[in-house]
C-alpha cells in the first residue's frame, strides 16, 4: 500500500502534535486521492472534495455547521469552503479539480448547499474501493480517471435528486463578492476598506457577515486561500520557493510554517508524496 508514502503529518491529537497517518497520491490529471488520519484545522481547498468516513463522523463546514456521515456515506464539499473532518476517523478523499465538474457535471455547480451528505454505502464502498485500487498501484491514470467520471455521474444524479438540507444556503451576495476578491488575488493584501468597497457593504458588516457565512474573518480566510492555491501548484510539480512568491508568502519558510499548520505536514513532503504515485501506463492510454 505504498508505505513509503505516508507522511509525518496528519491531524493534531490531544496533545497538540501531528501524528503519523495521512497520505496523498495523484493518480491521474485533475484527480488527488488521499487517505487522512482525522480533522485539521479549518483549512479549504481549491478542488472539489469527496470524502468518505471509516465510521460514524462529521464535517464541520464553515466553522458551525455539522453534517453528520455515517460509515460509508459520501461528503462532498466545495472549492474553497472552510471545513475540517471529525479528529480520530479515517477519511478516504477524493479531490476533483473544479474543471472537471465544470465540464461535466454542472449540475452540482448550481446546488443551492455549500455541502452535500449522500447516504449511499453502495456508492462510499465504490469510491472507497476506487481510491484503494489506485494507491495499489494496479490501475493505469486512463483506467482511474474514467473510473473517477463514471462515479462522479453516479453522485451528480444521486445528489442533485436529493432535496436540499433545511437551514443550508451559500453565503450572502456581498460576502460571496469579498471572497472571490480575496481568490483572484493571492499575492496580493487587499485593506479591509478594499475589501468593504468591492462587496458594497461597511467594514465592520463585512467582518461581522463573513465569519458567520465562511466562518473564518476575512484576513485568516486570504491566508487559506492562498494555501489552498499553494498546495495545487505543489500538486503540479512546481518548485516550492517558486510557489512561495506565486502565493504570496514572503519566501519558502514562511510558507512551510503555514502549509504544516493547516495540512499537517510540510510543502516538500506534499509534494514528494503526490510526485512518487504514478498511475502505470498501458498502451496507447499514456498520458
Amino acid at each position: 500500500m505504498m508505505v513509503d508514502a505516508m507522511a509525518r503529518g496528519g491531524t493534531r491529537n490531544h496533545t497538540g502534535e501531528w501524528p503519523v497517518g495521512s497520505r496523498y497520491w495523484k493518480p491521474a490529471h485533475d484527480y488527488v486521492c488521499a487517505q487522512l488520519a482525522g480533522a485539521a484545522t479549518p483549512h479549504l481547498h481549491a478542488e472539489w472534495q469527496f470524502a468518505v468516513p471509516s465510521q460514524a463522523a462529521a464535517l464541520l463546514l464553515g466553522g458551525f455547521a455539522h453534517h453528520p456521515a455515517r460509515a460509508g456515506h459520501v461528503v462532498m464539499v466545495r472549492p474553497y469552503d472552510v471545513h475540517a473532518e471529525s479528529a480520530g476517523v479515517s477519511w478516504s478523499v477524493l479531490y476533483v479539480a473544479r474543471g472537471v465538474v465544470a465540464r461535466h457535471f454542472r449540475a452540482l455547480e448550481v446546488l443551492a448547499v455549500p455541502s452535500r451528505t449522500v447516504a449511499d454505502p453502495a456508492m462510499g464502498s465504490e469510491l472507497a474501493a476506487l481510491l484503494r485500487h489506485s494507491g495499489d498501484g494496479v490501475t493505469t491514470e486512463a483506467e482511474f480517471a474514467a473510473s473517477a467520471l463514471d462515479w462522479l455521474e453516479g453522485f451528480a444524479r444521486r445528489a442533485t435528486a436529493d432535496p436540499a438540507p433545511r437551514r443550508s444556503r451559500r453565503p450572502r451576495p456581498a460576502v460571496e463578492r469579498a471572497r472571490a476578491h480575496l481568490i483572484g488575488r493571492p499575492a496580493e493584501a487587499p485593506s479591509l476598506q478594499e475589501m468593504a468597497s468591492v462587496a458594497g457593504v461597511g467594514a465592520s458588516h463585512l467582518v461581522r457577515t463573513f465569519s458567520l457565512d465562511i466562518g473564518l474573518p476575512p484576513r485568516s480566510y486570504h491566508v487559506q486561500a492562498r494555501l489552498a492555491l499553494a498546495r495545487r501548484l505543489l500538486g503540479e510539480g512546481r518548485p516550492v520557493t517558486w510557489v512561495a512568491y506565486e502565493c504570496g508568502f514572503a519566501d519558502q519558510s514562511h510558507l512551510s510554517r503555514r502549509f504544516k499548520a493547516s495540512y499537517g505536514l510540510t510543502p516538500g513532503s506534499f509534494q514528494a508524496q503526490c510526485m512518487r504515485h504514478s498511475a502505470p501506463a498501458s498502451g496507447s492510454d499514456a498520458a
